[in-house]
């Protein structure tokens, strides 16, 4: 048999649970026990336990505790900050344990580079959609002069790109000369 529950808004001052009418109430704001109750009994919260490991052995049981300096503890949150550990205790089982440890390093030299890149790409699709909208225009358009008008942009779209495209190699390769050289 399944009850309702009514959601009401209860001062905690001297708040004590108590039964009205078959409805159950809970003293946190608006949050209500579970809906269905046994006539007669008392309704009890039944917590799932997550499933069980299937490897007993690797789970972490025993606690380690330690103290390090401060300056240990420095270079440790630097590293797991660096790193793909979410927190110390992370990091230190890591180590412990000979597990890998990635370090993020970001190279600031190529950041030109990059915002240089970036931006060739947002002009050569800005180029690309000029380009579909000049064809589209040429195809829907019946007369020979508007025709030619739509080629003679066209080519011009087209040189644009092509040096766009010849900035963008230049950059790739000088690119690609630095990432060699290391």
């Amino acid at each position: 048999m399944k009850k309702f529950i009514r959601f009401i808004q209860i001062s905690y001052k001297n708040y004590t649970p108590h039964r009205v009418s078959e409805e159950y109430f809970c003293p946190q704001k608006f949050l209500a026990l579970p809906s269905e109750v046994s006539p007669g009994k008392t309704n009890k919260i039944s917590i799932m336990p997550r499933k069980k490991a299937s490897d007993q052995d690797e789970l972490f049981i025993v606690p380690v505790r330690t103290r390090v300096t401060k300056a240990t503890a420095d270079r440790l949150e630097k590293l797991r900050a660096f790193s793909d550990c979410h927190s110390i205790g992370e990091l230190a089982r890591r180590i412990l344990s000979g597990g890998t440890i990635t370090i993020f390093h970001k190279d600031a030299s190529m950041d030109d580079a990059m915002e240089q890149l970036v931006l060739i790409r947002r002009e050569l699709k800005a180029i690309g959609i000029n380009m579909n909208q000049v064809t589209r225009s040429y195809h829907q358009s019946r007369d020979e002069k508007t025709k030619g008008f739509y080629a003679l942009k066209l080519a011009a779209q087209y040189q644009e790109a092509a040096a766009r495209i010849n900035l963008l190699l230049s950059l790739i390769s000088q690119l690609s000369k630095k990432w060699l050289a290391k």
